[in-house]
């Protein structure tokens, strides 16, 4: 399977260096639309590239469809581009004016709907389209796919303003209760990770019901969080004994292909975490820089992402003190 998804990975590749020789100028709007949609896709975010479809689509607003307008914010939203950065201004301009054209549009289309709603929740963007959505998906929430009714609930939590029937928020919580308890496997990456915390005596449990890579309790045993613990700042419903920590390792699949930028999903599942847990995150790029042999490397790295203050001893004279992680330059950084 490994070997499969590096052919489609090459293949993908090439087809991508292909499209970024052609001029768009002989291309239609529906082709710039398509494509626009297989850059989200294809977790490619080239902004040379979007900046220039974007724009073209732009000057077709007034004529767009529902669908080409929303696979334009949902691109926005799965890449996580035109938020918080210089590189998509014409991204986001594309985004506030399409939520605008949007406003007069009738909604028919289930995916759609629920596609914004979930897009604006990760791109933060707040809007009168959700609320209208919300109450249209109330009248007849008993007949929401499972999938649509996890994608509301996500938005709803992070929506503290929403308000629907208590009818309609049990029945998405508990689509939302039945995913998480889906069984889990730990990847390989996952192991690695739960074999160096048995070695440094950090207790915690895999998989955890919440959808949690790796869950740690900063009580004791785990009485070597000093630093962590002074970072985490109690919300109403957590007092100094209840902070945990959520350990993630994300994977190819949490980044964009070339560039490493979090994908939006990724971002949305640290939004919801954060409401119990101080996320912590383990790049793949970073981890697997480490030889699968250098034990005690690892237990230094995670020593410095976590901020525990208990001192390794590996033998007597090699020893690891806490200190902070450093530019990453090197992978000893």
């Amino acid at each position: 399977m490994e070997d499969r998804s590096k052919i489609l990975a090459s293949t993908v590749d090439t087809l991508f260096l292909k499209i970024e020789s052609l001029n768009l100028n002989d291309l239609t709007l529906k082709d710039i639309y398509m494509l626009i949609s297989s850059y989200g896709t294809g977790r490619n975010d080239n902004p040379r590239i979007l900046e220039t479809l974007f724009n073209k689509v732009y000057e077709d607003l007034g004529n767009a469809s529902i669908e080409e307008i929303v696979n334009c914010i949902y691109t926005s939203a799965r890449l996580y581009i035109g938020v918080n950065d210089d590189e998509y201004t014409n991204v986001k301009i594309y985004v506030e004016r399409g939520l605008e054209v949007l406003k007069f549009k009738d909604f028919g289309d289930e995916q759609l709907g629920v596609n914004l709603i979930w897009s604006l929740s990760i791109l933060k963007i707040e809007s009168s389209l959700v609320e209208i959505l919300f109450k249209n998906f109330e009248e007849g929430f008993e007949e929401i796919k499972g999938m649509h009714l996890r994608q509301l609930y996500q938005s709803y939590t992070l929506n503290p303003s929403l308000k629907v029937s208590n009818e309609f928020e049990i029945r998405m919580e508990k689509e939302w209760i039945k995913e998480k308890r889906r069984e889990k496997k730990s990847s390989n990456k996952h192991l690695e990770i739960s074999k160096t915390l048995d070695l440094m005596g950090i207790k915690h449990v895999n998989e955890f019901e919440e959808d949690v890579d790796v869950h740690i309790t900063l009580t004791s045993p785990n009485s070597a969080f000093k630093y962590t613990r002074d970072l985490i700042k109690p919300t109403e419903d957590m007092n100094d004994g209840d902070k945990k920590i959520a350990l993630e390792f994300d994977g190819p699949s949490h980044f964009t292909r070339y560039s490493n930028r979090s994908l939006g999903h990724t971002h949305l599942k640290y939004n919801l975490l954060s409401f119990s847990y101080y996320v912590i995150r383990i790049p793949y790029y970073v981890w697997e820089r480490i030889p699968f042999w250098a034990s005690m490397e690892r237990q230094r790295y995670l020593q410095r992402l976590l901020m525990t203050d208990e001192v390794l001893v590996f033998s007597g004279k090699d020893v690891s003190e806490y200190k902070k992680l450093g530019g990453g330059v090197t992978r000893f950084d």
